[in-house]
């Protein structure tokens, strides 16, 4: 198994582990945010990072999807120690999940537009699950004068909107490196078309 697809994989494996599972355990128990839960989930954000560094070191055809993760594999690491030391802080989690969800959004909302550009045929629906993402993320950090029940929703929705985004574009916008390089291969495209 190359780095591609530890990355590709590493990626949708922690969308379920995190973004799905981690939403419906909320769901069904609310009061399962304790210590505990926010070890767990600080371990899988460091995970995550790990993941997303492979990535970006890794040889995609298409040069997107992993295009911004040495810096997002960095955060996720440190906001992944600063969950775990911090894990008593219930605030913390959802400013942290709300900060990377936000980022991780806008970040992808940039992955559409160059997929446009670049002839992604899934381009637009990647940018719906980007500005849906950030929407979510950007709420969940404003959440804290809003009451339990709403942050529980906001919580749920963010982290399962980011997990589907995310899972969709490692389906659609990660194909094995081809023979040629990666730098330039983006613009050797774009010229390609015109």
């Amino acid at each position: 198994m190359n780095a591609n697809q530890i990355a590709k994989y590493g990626y949708i494996g922690v969308c379920i582990a995190l973004y799905v599972a981690a939403g419906l355990v909320y769901l069904l128990d609310p009061s399962f945010l304790d210590p505990r839960f926010q070890t767990c989930c600080g371990a899988i954000m460091l995970a995550y990072g790990l993941v997303r560094i492979i990535g970006y070191f890794s040889k995609d055809f298409y040069c997107l999807a992993f295009q911004y993760d040495l810096a997002l594999g960095i955060l996720l690491m440190a906001l992944g120690v600063i969950t775990i030391v911090q894990r008593h802080q219930t605030e913390s989690l959802y400013l942290t999940f709300g900060l990377l969800v936000l980022i991780d959004g806008l970040l992808r909302i940039q992955l559409a537009r160059d997929g446009k550009a670049f002839g992604l045929e899934t381009w637009k629906i990647i940018l719906v699950l980007a500005i849906a993402a950030s929407f979510f993320g950007c709420l969940m950090i404003i959440s804290l004068g809003f009451s339990e029940n709403v942050r529980h929703i906001l919580f749920i929705a963010a982290l399962v909107i980011d997990g589907i985004m995310n899972h969709f574009i490692m389906v659609t916008a990660v194909k094995p490196m081809r023979p040629q390089h990666c730098i330039g291969g983006l613009e050797h495209e774009r010229k390609g078309r015109t």
